[in-house]
């Protein structure tokens, strides 16, 4: 649960703590070829926080400017010690294949697989990205399926599936061929009580 660098390789914060200086690997493309260099870090970051519908609130971000192929700063409003963790919410995108309307449906990333296909509310596959930087996947090629709960765990029945998240009442029953693992997550939930008056007098 705590940071690790992949597309970053260091970063320094000016002592107002308002200009954070992010340094970038310089061996990553994505998947059309292209260097994937500061330029593109700026435009998204800079894309995101114009946007009206993105869930990441950058409106402490004053600006984001590349400062060379390898080096972006980030401009803040007010400075925030915090400013790290919401480096890690982007995937970048790269500003010449970027098209506001149908980017989401054909994305051009650079990480360890390249989108193939995308079938709404069905499945999405991936294949190996053989000009990945980092190490190579296991596999070579993934099919994610959009199952609700129930189908989900019907499919890991019928032995349909490979890798499945299930919920915690499916969990008690053993099936066949599939092994159960528990593992971490950032995820967090809350149990809300009623609340009544005080009645104290």
């Amino acid at each position: 649960m705590s940071i690790v660098n992949d597309l970053e390789t260091d970063y320094s914060v000016s002592s107002d703590g308002l200009k954070w200086t992010v340094n970038v690997r310089d061996d990553v493309k994505f998947i059309d070829g292209v260097p994937l260099t500061a330029k593109y870090v700026a435009f998204t970051f800079n894309n995101v926080k114009n946007s009206a519908d993105f869930q990441l609130d950058l409106t402490n971000l004053k600006k984001a400017t590349p400062v060379n192929n390898i080096a972006v700063e980030f401009e803040l409003e007010k400075s925030k010690s915090t400013f790290i963790w919401d480096l890690r919410y982007l995937g970048i995108v790269p500003e010449h294949a970027y098209d506001n309307q149908g980017y989401d449906s054909n994305p051009i990333g650079s990480g360890p697989y390249k989108f193939v296909q995308w079938d709404k509310d069905q499945q999405a596959i991936f294949e190996i990205n053989n000009d990945y930087y980092g190490k190579k996947p296991y596999f070579k090629k993934l099919t994610i399926l959009f199952l609700d709960e129930d189908a989900n765990f019907a499919s890991v029945k019928s032995g349909n599936v490979d890798v499945a998240q299930i919920d915690i009442s499916q969990a008690r029953e053993n099936v066949s061929g599939y092994k159960l693992l528990n593992l971490p997550s950032t995820r967090v939930q809350g149990v809300s009580l009623p609340m009544l008056t005080d009645t104290r007098s």
